[in-house]
C-alpha cells in the first residue's frame, strides 16, 4: 500500500531530484514505478510513446508559507496585488518552492524518472467536467 510519504528514490535518476519534489510528485513517481515494475516495463527496451494522464489535488504550500504570501501580496487597502505577489511576496519564501507547487511537475518527474515520452494531460479536481466533452470521442 502506498503511503502519503511514498519513497520514490529507487526510481529517480538522482537523489538531488528529491529537493524539487512535492509530496504528490513523490507519490506519483512511486506509484508509477510500482505499476511499471508490475507490468515488466522497467528496464525494458524503449517502447512506443507513453501518454500520462494525472489529476493533482492541491498546491503543496505549508500554512505558514501561504500566510506569508497572502500578507505580502496585499496592497495598502488590503486587496490582493499581483504586482506585490510576483515581487515582494514571492521572494519571501524559498525559491525552490516554485518547482514543487507547479501542477505539471508530477508529469515532469515521471518523464525524467522513466524516460516517458508522449502526450500528457494534467488536471485538478475542479477541472474534469470541463475536459469531458473533448475526451468523450476518444473514450467511446
Amino acid at each position: 500500500m502506498l503511503a502519503l510519504d511514498a519513497d520514490p528514490i529507487e526510481y529517480l535518476p538522482s537523489r538531488k531530484a528529491l529537493k524539487f519534489m512535492s509530496r504528490q510528485d513523490r507519490l506519483a513517481v512511486a506509484a508509477a514505478g510500482r505499476a511499471l515494475a508490475d507490468a515488466g516495463l522497467i528496464g525494458s527496451p524503449e517502447a512506443d510513446p507513453v501518454d500520462v494522464f494525472l489529476c493533482v489535488g492541491y498546491i503543496p504550500f505549508s500554512r505558514e508559507e501561504a500566510a506569508i504570501l497572502s500578507a505580502r501580496s496585499r496592497d495598502d487597502d488590503g486587496h490582493f496585488s499581483m504586482a506585490l505577489f510576483s515581487t515582494e511576496a514571492y521572494r519571501s519564501i524559498n525559491p525552490i518552492r516554485a518547482f514543487t507547487c507547479l501542477p505539471n511537475m508530477s508529469a515532469h518527474h515521471l518523464a525524467a524518472s522513466f524516460g516517458l515520452q508522449g502526450e500528457y494531460l494534467i488536471t485538478t479536481p475542479e477541472q474534469p467536467s470541463s475536459i469531458w466533452p473533448s475526451m468523450k470521442p476518444f473514450i467511446g
